[in-house]
């Protein structure tokens, strides 16, 4: 566990739990503020704290709760113990595929490649758009998490004091990559375009996506 407020990874839990069901919130040694305060905040106001890039949001979700994850999972199987960082990519490839193919199917000309995949049965053109989104978000976040994991040394520095040694950089990688798909996020709002369509369509599309690379750089600077 984080600190959210000064980044301090000396943190062993978050609160204490007492007989009585009274529960106290960790208080950080360093900075002497609540260690996470968002154990205590509505998911709504967590998600809306994520759209403002506030940091302690981000170390929230990104460090405190992928290490519960992590610590929970490590009696189960591998899988159980991504199970945030999947479920996200889960969502994040569902809403893309739908951005991209009626985005394409809404353009006034193609190329000869996607005038193929748009004759075939929808269950191809399912695929097709799967696989695309699949194979983007996977080697955007790859090349990411070894751009910052050579270029920044990234968590290579951090002793986290409940993350047993053999799976501190695992656990980085985790965080890293939770960052990442959240921050890129951004990249699904023209999921409203659909709904209010508007004339210059592919220039907010590019728009957005240079947010979304900000919003990614940024992110991963405040974490």
């Amino acid at each position: 566990m984080i600190c959210v407020e000064c980044g301090n990874p000396q943190i062993k839990r978050l609160y204490s739990e007492y007989k009585s069901s009274h529960i106290t919130l960790t208080v950080c040694p360093v900075c002497h503020n609540v260690a996470d305060k968002y154990i205590e905040y509505d998911r709504v106001l967590l998600f809306i704290d994520i759209l403002l890039l506030k940091p302690q949001a981000y170390r929230h979700l990104a460090f405190n709760l992928t290490e519960e994850q992590l610590l929970a999972g490590l009696n189960g199987t591998r899988t159980r113990k991504y199970n945030s960082v999947f479920r996200l990519f889960i969502v994040f490839i569902l809403f893309d595929v739908y951005l991209v193919w009626a985005h394409e199917e809404r353009k006034p000309t193609h190329t000869p490649a996607m005038q193929t995949v748009l004759s075939q049965a929808v269950y191809v053109q399912y695929l097709f758009f799967i696989a695309r989104s699949v194979c983007e978000t996977g080697i955007q976040s790859f090349l990411t998490l070894l751009l910052c994991q050579i270029g920044t040394n990234w968590g290579s520095n951090a002793p986290y004091v409940n993350i047993p040694k053999h799976l501190q950089r695992e656990y980085s990688s985790e965080v890293l990559l939770m960052v990442i798909l959240v921050s890129s996020s951004i990249k699904l709002f023209p999921i409203l375009m659909l709904i209010w369509p508007y004339d210059a369509s592919t220039q907010s599309l590019f728009i957005i996506n240079i947010i979304a690379f900000i919003t990614s750089f940024e992110a991963i600077t405040m974490t």
